[in-house]
């Protein structure tokens, strides 16, 4: 692949991790587990796309599918998700359970793309109601627009995602070059480059917020 091809797919997790890096003291737990999911996702496309071996490929995603829910989830804990902790950390469990059930069958250089599909299930849950609570706390909760934009933009990826990686196998066995084109333009361009920029703006806002409040601190 090409620099620019590289750079152009990952564009919007450069930003959001540059944002990050910018202001990552002011960063509640929140930000910073989101910013550490976009960082690893970075490097995760950059190893995938630059260095790992065709065959490797479905192994890699199935490993990041550890890390990400695991980052995700949390994250939505550590914001106040009004869900029980032990249902968050039981939905962490099952989507691990749900990768390995899946490599467990189909092998571990394969693609778990229903396992995945299940997790894009339990994100849109999980940030749907995010955004929910941010829309009923957007006049008195100061971190609330930041965090509806934010969610809107991971609920909307995985939503979209759903559809195709359920077919993902099909498609690639059926038309390569088809399946190619749709993960680059919809799920890569489209989708991941949206969600990562509302990310950036979401990490921008609550670095703002979170300087001015300690500026008026040591005033």
């Amino acid at each position: 692949m090409s620099i620019d091809r590289l750079l152009l797919d990952a564009a919007m997790q450069a930003v959001a991790v540059a944002v990050g890096i910018y202001g990552y003291r002011f960063l509640n737990s929140f930000g910073k587990l989101l910013w550490w999911q976009v960082f690893i996702s970075l490097i995760n496309y950059i190893i995938r796309t630059a260095i790992t071996p065709q065959e490797w490929i479905g192994a890699q995603f199935n490993f990041y599918m550890i890390l990400e829910p695991t980052l995700l989830l949390m994250a939505a804990h550590y914001y106040g998700l009004r869900w029980h902790k032990y249902l968050l950390y039981a939905l962490i469990v099952l989507s691990w359970g749900a990768v390995l059930l899946q490599v467990g069958v189909i092998g571990v250089q394969k693609f778990a793309n229903y396992a995945s599909a299940f997790q894009c299930v339990i994100f849109v849950c999980v940030y749907v109601t995010l955004m929910y609570q941010s829309i009923i706390n957007i006049k008195s909760q100061k971190d609330a627009l930041l965090t509806l934009l934010i969610s809107l933009g991971i609920t909307l990826f995985f939503a979209c995602y759903i559809p195709y990686v359920t077919m993902i196998h099909y498609l690639q066995d059926s038309n390569p070059l088809l399946n190619t084109r749709l993960f680059e333009i919809l799920v890569i361009n489209i989708f991941s480059n949206l969600r990562y920029l509302l990310l950036a703006i979401g990490l921008l806002m609550m670095i703002g917020i979170n300087r001015k409040e300690k500026q008026l601190h040591f005033a």
